[in-house]
């Protein structure tokens, strides 16, 4: 192999550029491994950082070299300020007491473990939010009709601590943490007598139902999610 090519067993990291195979085997996150915690995302990144800048250093001009060290960095930067956001969402107490919904485990929501199917807990929280959404009065089916107007879901980060079995009754927690102008944001917990089981963060949209663009929540709408449920009297706007 001539001098400067690179090696087939190289790497690829996040930015394009190159690693040692030695540096991509200690860090999997940088190859498209799967990492098993948002921490060792992290570590991977400046791992990435630490092992890309000193490549650069040495193998290409010096101009060249500043510019892709302060190109990690921003990607560096930029992935650590999600992981950080996606985590303050997920552990930061309510400002306000939630919105509460009780859900039955049966048989069809469980695995072959005997648990909760992970993905089920997504379905515990649409029914919360949608009867949520019809204690403050608001009624999606005349939305759609009126206005022409519906929710989806946008993204959703989920947290699971702990497993919920057949025959459990669930606790759903629903709060906003964020009211935008086009777009809700979330808070859900499920809690099983008073232990925290899987924690949500899901942003949800307001869309035209015909295009599925982004559309402004209707003044009435956003009047009803800041007075919160009416069987509560009580905001689940964090504030």
């Amino acid at each position: 192999m001539t001098q400067g090519q690179d090696s087939p067993s190289d790497a690829t990291t996040a930015t394009g550029s190159r690693l040692p195979r030695r540096t991509a085997r200690l860090h999997p996150a940088l190859h498209g491994g799967r990492s098993t915690s948002d921490l060792e995302v992290a570590i991977a990144s400046y791992a990435e950082l630490s092992a890309l800048v000193y490549w650069k250093e040495f193998s290409t001009p010096r101009h060249a070299a500043r510019s892709a060290r302060q190109a990690v960095i921003r990607d560096c930067r930029t992935r650590s300020g999600r992981i950080s956001r996606m985590n303050t969402t997920l552990t930061e107490p309510a400002a306000q007491p939630g919105f509460t919904w009780p859900v039955r485990v049966y048989f069809e929501d469980t695995d072959a473990g005997g648990i909760v199917f992970y993905a089920n807990y997504l379905k515990f929280f649409e029914r919360a939010r949608t009867e949520w959404l019809r204690a403050c009065g608001i009624d999606q089916r005349q939305l759609a009709d009126t206005r022409q107007l519906m929710f989806v879901v946008h993204s959703t980060a989920v947290d699971y601590r702990a497993p919920a079995r057949l025959d459990d009754l669930l606790t759903i927690e629903s709060r906003i943490e964020r009211l935008g102008r086009a777009s809700v944001d979330f808070h859900q917990q499920a809690y099983c007598n008073g232990k925290v089981l899987t924690r949500g963060a899901i942003r949800v949209a307001c869309v035209e139902h015909a295009t599925i663009r982004l559309a402004p929540l209707p003044d009435t709408v956003r009047q009803a999610l800041l007075t919160g449920p009416r069987d509560t009297g009580l905001s689940t706007v964090a504030r």
